[in-house]
């Protein structure tokens, strides 16, 4: 397993919702950032639930992520929660400007 992999099995097994939500819009945003710099991800907290906001090519995508979803994408794998995030993006049409490595191990499952 690579560095990344570590890193993500630690925050599965020792993190809270929070601060996975966070590490993983980290990691969306920096796909993103290298499509369009411009972008931007801000997580809000909400009772029982996360928004994730996301701007990216002059557009707001909205996420809203309930808690129990996010306790649920832990035990699954670890990306599971990228690939939920992911997913409601190119729901709401996101448009991905070419296929990464990061993209096609989180699409691999989806498509």
């Amino acid at each position: 397993m690579n560095l990344s992999g570590l890193l993500r099995e630690y925050m599965i097994n020792h993190s809270n919702e929070e601060k996975l939500l966070y590490h993983v819009s980290s990691c969306i945003e920096k796909q993103l950032k290298e499509w369009e710099p411009e972008s931007d991800i801000v997580l809000i907290k909400g009772s029982g639930e996360y928004l994730v906001l996301i701007s990216y090519n002059h557009v707001v995508f909205e996420v809203k992520i309930p808690n129990w979803i996010i306790e649920a994408k832990k035990k699954r794998d670890l990306y599971s929660l990228d690939r939920y995030i992911w997913s409601e993006l190119i729901r709401k049409r996101i448009d991905i400007k070419e296929r990464t490595r990061y993209i096609d191990w989180i699409l691999q499952s989806y498509q």
